[in-house]
């Protein structure tokens, strides 16, 4: 693991970054692509939990590779990255090789959204219906 910080938008630094940390492997790899569809997936779920873009900064994501069937034989490792919102968007923080978890069929790839405590503070309490 290795501490950077790049800003999405600079998706070729991003390729970089997740090309060191892949070399040359050939399974359980991470895209530019999924890394943007869990942003705008966390940003949505901040957006319904009523937290506002003042209180986003420090929130993380964790991104952690999809885990593979318990009748898989051999040691499995994905790619596994962390995102932070900072003032100016969110950043590609770390990025590494993981030990993949299993479960009965298997799963697809998932993240974790890490808020907080003014995060959390900033959640409405009284809604109107």
């Amino acid at each position: 693991m290795n501490e950077l910080k790049i800003n999405l938008k600079n998706e070729e630094k991003v390729r970089e970054a997740i090309e060191r940390a892949e070399k040359k492997c050939s399974a359980r790899l991470l895209s530019i692509s999924q890394i943007e569809s869990f942003v705008k997936d966390a940003e949505k779920k901040l957006k319904q939990l009523g937290i506002t873009k003042k209180f986003w900064q420090g929130i993380k994501i964790q991104i952690m590779p999809e885990r593979v069937a318990m009748s898989y034989t051999y040691i499995p490792e994905g790619t596994t990255a962390r995102l932070q919102y900072f003032s100016s968007g969110w950043f590609l923080v770390d990025v590494w090789r993981a030990r993949c978890g299993c479960c009965a069929n298997g799963s697809y790839q998932r993240a974790e959204l890490t808020l907080t405590a003014e995060a959390k503070a900033s959640i409405p309490t009284i809604f109107d219906i």
